[in-house]
């Protein structure tokens, strides 16, 4: 759409519209239904209770506002094991992730005693995850308000997107060429797969410096295959059998592992799994939530045992043969399931740290008032242009735990990763929270306003899968996590798309008022 002015676009050509109602993943549902929402409290409240039945560290003061951040986030969740959302709807997704984050996190960070060892000399964590879940709760009613509210406004797409064959075949070739000779110089500078050094393989440090744009052309490859199979398969003559399906993620799967995964790149592999399994669904066959529960649990066991390789190169494969072996690496390497699920998993404790932070040390911290956020932005400028770019959020991250003026670059410098919520205190403290989750709201609701009303057909949807995985990183990461995310993942596929499909205009909606009176001249007749 970008690619074309307004005045090119009344001179498209128009599509008819259909008799059937267009396929849609969210079905114009704005927010939770009353129903989803008492749903939502009661299952909440009898999970609290169970918490203060069996761990006496949990009863404490915040489970109340716990329980409130488990009710706002859960009715989404409710929606969609309702059906009332589509497996991939991004709200849904997302409040699969502020449930895990704002509410199951605090509970279990007590009920199990994990935290991080050099905070808990200083914490006294309950208090904190008090005022946290507070503040996400507010930070919750803003997101959903800000949603719902740009939903309602928003216009309906106008265009409609279809695959041109010819001029698919043609860049969709001139595309895997391109990918898989950056992959190839990619595997080659880092030893290819005979390499045993974990220094070696792990897609971090000084080893990625300057290779940026191989990165954002060569890991797209598996995108790219998946893209090409899955518009051969969506020929209607075609049967759409499940099992095929599912092979062809297996065997993607196990490309992505063996491109990404043994450079200990774990988020890498899940990404692209997460994209090309979106791909499939719009475009092949539905995944039911079952399904998709069942793959949330695969990619969970597969970051747990990741993270042995990611913490002791291939010694951690010893982690598959016996579970002696598993437990003596789980103490040498401090990976666990806690710390996968509290830890890899949720920002609660980091985010609860920095608001102890900004309460009993305000002189130590300056607030970087959107600094963070423009890095975020200038990310795509390459060194070789802008080589010394202003710090962004591993400085002020670095600040906040250890001090001003304690950042020193590459030889001392935090890489946490902080969240919405903790990016949003990085740079305006704990107001920075609402207007935060506010902003990012009206954001998410602009775009499920605009993807609800594609076609069923619609080539977008190619690219829809790179999108809802941009919002969750948003949430989840940090603004320059974001940005990487959308630009390695997505550069390459979101062109090809873009280039590949020729656009049509559909018509304009009926106004209510004329709708009206042509259904009541219908019924008279």
């Amino acid at each position: 759409m970008s690619s074309i002015s307004a005045r090119q676009i009344h001179a498209l050509p128009r599509v008819a519209p259909r008799a059937e109602q267009p396929e849609s993943g969210v079905q114009l549902v704005a927010g939770g239904s009353g129903e989803s929402m008492a749903i939502a409290l009661l299952a909440t409240m009898l999970i609290t209770l169970g918490f203060l039945i069996s761990y006496e560290n949990c009863r404490q003061w915040y489970v109340i506002p716990a329980t409130v951040c488990g009710m706002l986030a859960g009715t989404d969740i409710v929606q969609w094991m309702r059906r009332r959302l589509d497996t991939f709807d991004p709200k849904a997704i997302l409040a699969m992730m502020m449930f895990h984050n704002t509410y199951i996190s605090p509970l279990l960070h007590e009920a199990w005693a994990t935290h991080t060892k050099e905070w808990s000399e200083v914490v006294e964590w309950g208090p904190w995850y008090g005022t946290y879940c507070i503040w996400s709760a507010i930070g919750l009613v803003c997101y959903q308000f800000g949603h719902r509210l740009t939903f309602k406004a928003a216009k309906p797409a106008r265009t409609h997107w279809v695959i041109n064959p010819n001029r698919f075949a043609t860049i969709i070739m001139w595309a895997l060429a391109i990918s898989s000779i950056a992959a190839a110089v990619v595997l080659l500078k880092f030893g290819g797969l005979k390499k045993a050094g974990k220094s070696e393989l792990l897609a971090t440090g000084e080893g990625l410096q300057h290779t940026s744009w191989l990165l954002m052309l060569g890991d797209t490859l598996p995108m790219l295959i998946a893209i090409a199979i899955i518009n051969a398969l969506t020929d209607k003559r075609r049967k759409r059998s499940f099992g095929a399906q599912m092979g062809i993620l297996a065997a993607l799967a196990v490309g992505q592992f063996m491109l990404l995964g043994l450079r200990g790149s774990r988020s890498a592999v899940m990404s692209v799994l997460f994209i090309t399994t979106g791909m499939a669904h719009y475009r092949l066959r539905r995944i039911h939530p079952g399904w998709a529960i069942s793959g949330m649990i695969v990619l969970f066991v597969f970051a747990y045992f990741y993270g042995f390789y990611k913490r002791a190169g291939m010694a951690g494969f010893a982690a598959l043969q016996s579970a002696d072996a598993r437990h003596h690496l789980e103490r040498t390497t401090g990976n666990t399931m806690a710390t996968t699920i509290l830890g890899d998993l949720s920002r609660c404790e980091m985010q609860s740290f920095i608001m102890y932070r900004l309460t009993n040390f305000p002189d130590r911290y300056d607030f970087r008032l959107g600094k963070t956020y423009f890095r975020a932005a200038v990310s795509f400028i390459p060194r070789a242009i802008w080589y010394n770019k202003p710090p962004g959020k591993n400085e002020a991250g670095t600040a906040i735990q250890y001090g001003e003026g304690r950042w020193k670059g590459r030889d001392f410098e935090s890489t946490r990763v902080y969240g919405l919520a903790g990016e949003a205190m990085l740079n305006f403290g704990f107001f920075g929270i609402p207007p935060a989750f506010f902003i990012y709201g009206c954001f998410l609701g602009l775009y499920r306003k605009k993807w609800s009303t594609w076609r069923s057909d619609d080539s977008r949807y190619f690219i829809a899968p790179i999108l809802v995985l941009f919002f969750l990183t948003g949430y989840f990461g940090d603004s320059d996590n974001a940005m990487f995310e959308i630009l390695k993942n997505g550069s390459l596929p979101i062109l090809v798309i873009m280039v590949s499909s020729s656009r049509f205009r559909l018509p304009e909606p009926l106004a209510p008022n004329v709708a009206r009176a042509l259904a009541m001249s219908s019924k008279t007749a």
